[in-house]
């Protein structure tokens, strides 16, 4: 084999490799179906008893991603007569090590505020995952009313390094440019939310 087609066939393969690792990237920051489905939480399961699969409302958050780029967002389920609002969080593995020195995951904590930055409700975990180089953590809000006009944002808390700062906005979930629609929960979490 001539030097040239050798050549030519190492970039060919590097050409390749390059390109496969570029789709594989993006597969990875486009992952929405890691903890995506409705949690069974008392909440959701009396929703779901009183008005079926007409219970849950859902839109896609306002935005893809935290101003500050620590987290994302995304599988966001409101039942509005339970006022509970589930959502599924990811953040990259770098984040404690990188951009939130000395925190420590397993003291994050989620809360809700609105556009004053009043605190609305907090959140509970209720599973957690790891994928790829990324943590995903299904969250639970309770007691939160949601009207059409209303500005809601998503904040993750670390007490270790005093965050957010004055200036963090948070992740903004809905805002008056959102409309819900009906959320139809399929098979398997309907046998989840029927469950006893």
């Amino acid at each position: 084999m001539k030097i040239g087609k050798v050549v030519k066939f190492i970039f060919a393969a590097l050409f390749i490799v390059f390109m496969a690792a570029v789709i594989l990237r993006i597969f990875m920051l486009k992952d929405s179906r890691t903890l995506s489905d409705i949690y069974p939480t008392d909440a959701a399961k009396t929703a779901y008893a009183e008005d079926g699969s007409g219970a849950f409302l859902t839109h896609r958050p306002a935005e893809e991603i935290s101003s500050d780029g620590y987290y994302s967002a995304y599988a966001m389920v409101y039942a509005p007569e339970e006022k509970e609002l589930q959502l599924t969080a990811r953040y990259n593995d770098s984040l404690p090590e990188r951009y939130m020195l000395g925190s420590i995951p397993e003291n994050y904590a989620w809360e809700l505020r609105d556009v004053d930055g009043t605190v609305i409700a907090e959140g509970t975990v209720l599973d957690t995952a790891e994928k790829y180089r990324y943590n995903y953590v299904r969250v639970a809000f309770n007691g939160v009313e949601i009207d059409n006009d209303d500005e809601l944002y998503l904040f993750l808390i670390s007490d270790e390094v005093q965050y957010p700062e004055a200036d963090t906005e948070g992740l903004r979930l809905h805002g008056p440019e959102n409309s819900f629609k009906t959320y139809k929960p399929d098979k398997n979490e309907k046998n989840a939310l029927e469950a006893e």
